[in-house]
């Protein structure tokens, strides 16, 4: 009963007729189609199954003689191996080979493991290799090759029944090795709507043939989880939060395709507490499978009663075949079962967990946050209760993480304790006060949190029911630091000019970004100065500088405005005087578009008269020209005798100029003219003054 992996197997498959069941002994002589007791089933074109039920006379295996003689190869064998049904004990089909027809069956092992295929969900099969048979095999008049069925777990209930199907062992002359799978792919963890997974696929195998390999990639979940061949590059794209099985096939054309499978787990995309804070506190029992809260994933383990540090590497789903019959209507709706592991929800209250050893038992809830720009310290609330207490004792632990790798670490109160909802009375509940986040998790874009469901003590009967209810992360408002110190020149005709800054006491880590952006140029940075990669345009530009503080706090922003000017100024020269004129001295403006510094009168050009009564700054200058005598009077701003705010040398004025002739005066103007020179001191100044002004 229930043979093992060395058990002798003396006997070829027969039933006596004794051993028939009532139900079959209408096809007496006819074991190949029995539908009780132990049989092994013909199942036409898929092969063999075989199956045990404890008769003293248990399979068994399926034995394939060869002769290898003048072999000077390697020859394969590939083969299929598949699940017609699971049940409690469990099996498994393992190839073993031997040289002549007694002694033991050795393992046909491939890189380090033997070949086999062991139970898996109702329905399943996969091919296995083409692996490459021993060298010992080969050379030989008589080799067996053994499919060995064998009992490899479980003490009670019905056997797991396993299929054989599509065997084929090639050898050609000469031929090239087909591929193999040289390197298995771990699991893999994305996060939902984030970076995709780049994966060259010739990675994976060994191929010595000069042809490239044809590669085709099947997803069982596309609506989670995306993939684009490329040639051999795949490229996964994370659509949705759950887990996906990715089953890739390399072909070389000649021989059988080569399989291998690999898991991704998508972990949800973070929660921004910039935006809101975040709230569960009701679940749907009538959710269907693979649906998960916003933000949130359920998990569960590959193991029975997971511990502190058991991997949860499983997004939480039930396969149909592990339904038990009272929950088996309908299929797909795993919040609501009342058997075997189960996560349930509990509507308003929550949900709740509870094991029963079924080699997938929870887990936990897992949230992703993103704590960056907030103007606080994220803390989080929560509360625990049992709704049965049962003889295994469970407990709630939150605990948390840095990203979406790695180990996950205890929440601790102000006391340095766990913070752990310890299973208690029936019906007994806990709320958890806020407890800020640990300040590793501070101004961070991704961090996961996990109130873990783990056993804690007892070793038989059932386990504690608990019940998660009422997460709440929010941010405590705090005081903002004060700003850095950040200066810079005003103006500057440099299109890269440089912005410098200084810390106030915080932690000498810096971003910036320019004023009205929602992107940083930098974030954690520890330079103290910036300019820009590029010429900027001309006008003003602000660059906001934050330091970070104690607990991640990012500061007020100090900032500073560098206006760019690199257009040189203009100016223009006026008189209230005519063309010709008889007074003396003649007013002058210097009007200029921008503010200047630096003009000086013996810098201008003047001809046939004298500057006096020079005053003025920034766009408007005033002074007086003095004819030295009859003639021309002429005044000219050269280039470059002043520059504007930002450095820019000036551009040279017109000519400004005026025909002076104090003789050609009529005799009918005299005494107006006498008047002119007595009110004229009074006009300059008032003029002068109006216009500095």
């Amino acid at each position: 009963t229930d043979p093992g992996l060395e058990a002798p197997l003396d006997y070829a498959y027969a039933i006596p007729y004794d051993d028939y069941h009532e139900d079959d002994v209408d096809t007496l002589g006819f074991p190949y189609n029995n539908t009780r007791r132990t049989r092994l089933n013909g199942l036409g074109y898929d092969g063999i199954s075989f199956i045990n039920t404890g008769r003293d006379r248990d399979l068994g295996g399926a034995l394939l003689a060869l002769d290898t003689t003048g072999l000077s190869g390697p020859a394969w064998v590939a083969w299929l191996g598949g699940t017609v049904f699971t049940n409690e004990r469990a099996y498994e089909l393992r190839l073993q080979y031997r040289i002549g027809a007694s002694g033991p069956f050795q393992d046909l092992v491939h890189q380090g493991e033997p070949v086999a295929y062991t139970v898996r969900p109702d329905g399943h099969s996969e091919p296995i290799g083409p692996t490459p048979l021993p060298a010992d095999a080969l050379g030989q008049p008589y080799v067996q090759l053994l499919w060995r069925y064998h009992h490899v777990g479980g003490d009670s209930g019905p056997r797991s029944e396993l299929r054989l199907d599509d065997i084929v062992v090639s050898y050609i002359e000469g031929a090239t090795p087909p591929p193999e799978v040289s390197t298995p792919l771990p699991l893999q963890s994305l996060v939902e709507q984030g970076a995709p997974a780049l994966i060259d696929l010739e990675d994976l195998f060994e191929y010595a043939g000069e042809e490239p390999l044809e590669y085709s990639v099947t997803v069982d979940r596309p609506f989670l989880l995306s993939a684009i061949l490329d040639g051999s590059l795949l490229n996964l794209m994370p659509l949705q939060r759950g887990e996906s099985e990715v089953r890739v096939e390399a072909s070389d054309g000649v021989n059988p395709p080569v399989v291998t499978t690999f898991r991704v787990l998508i972990y949800p995309a973070a929660h921004p507490l910039r935006d809101s804070s975040y709230h569960f506190d009701a679940w749907p029992a009538d959710s269907p499978e693979l649906s998960y809260p916003e933000h949130m994933l359920f998990l569960q383990s590959d193991q029975d009663d997971p511990g502190l540090h058991a991997p949860l590497k499983h997004a939480y789903y039930i396969p149909y075949d592990e339904y038990h019959e009272d929950d088996a209507e309908p299929l797909g709706y795993p919040y609501n079962n009342t058997r075997r592991t189960r996560l349930t929800g509990l509507g308003a209250e929550g949900i709740a967990f509870i094991n029963t050893g079924r080699g997938r038992d929870l887990g936990g809830a897992l949230l992703a946050l993103d704590t960056t720009d907030l103007d606080g310290q994220p803390q989080v609330a929560w509360l625990g209760g049992t709704l049965l207490t049962n003889s295994r004792s469970y407990e709630i632990r939150l605990q948390y993480r840095l990203g979406h790798s790695g180990p996950f670490y205890d929440m601790q109160d102000d006391k340095g304790a766990p913070i752990a909802y310890l299973v208690h009375l029936n019906n007994d509940h806990k709320s958890f006060e806020p407890v800020l986040l640990p300040e590793a998790l501070h101004n961070q874009p991704y961090v996961q949190l996990l109130w873990r469901y783990r056993h804690v003590g007892g070793s038989s009967g059932p386990r504690a029911e608990l019940r998660l209810d009422d997460i709440a992360v929010d941010v405590l408002e705090v005081e903002k630091p004060p700003a850095p110190e950040v200066s810079g020149e005003d103006y500057s005709n440099d299109t890269q000019p440089t912005w410098t800054w200084t810390s106030n006491d915080g932690d000498g880590v810096y971003r910036y970004r320019w004023a009205g952006a929602a992107a940083w140029l930098a974030t954690e940075s520890t330079v103290t100065e910036f300019s820009p990669d590029a010429p900027l345009d001309e006008g003003a530009h602000t660059l906001e500088v934050q330091e970070q503080h104690a607990n991640g706090l990012w500061s007020e922003s100090g900032s500073h405005t560098i206006t760019v000017d690199t257009t040189p100024p203009t100016v223009s020269i006026a008189s209230t005087t005519a063309e010709t004129t008889h007074f003396r001295p003649i007013p002058v403006d210097l009007l200029f578009n921008e503010e200047v510094v630096g003009l000086e009168p013996e810098d201008l050009e003047v001809d046939n008269a004298t500057i006096q009564n020079f005053a003025g700054e920034g766009v408007t200058y005033v002074l007086d020209l003095f004819p030295k005598g009859n003639g021309p009077v002429t005044l000219r701003v050269p280039e470059g005798v002043c520059t504007d705010l930002a450095g820019n040398p000036n551009e040279a004025s017109e000519l400004f100029e005026r025909e002076y002739d104090e003789e050609n005066v009529p005799l009918k103007f005299w005494p107006l003219l006498l008047l002119f020179i007595i009110l004229l001191p009074m006009l300059v100044y008032r003029h002068r003054n109006s216009a500095v002004q």
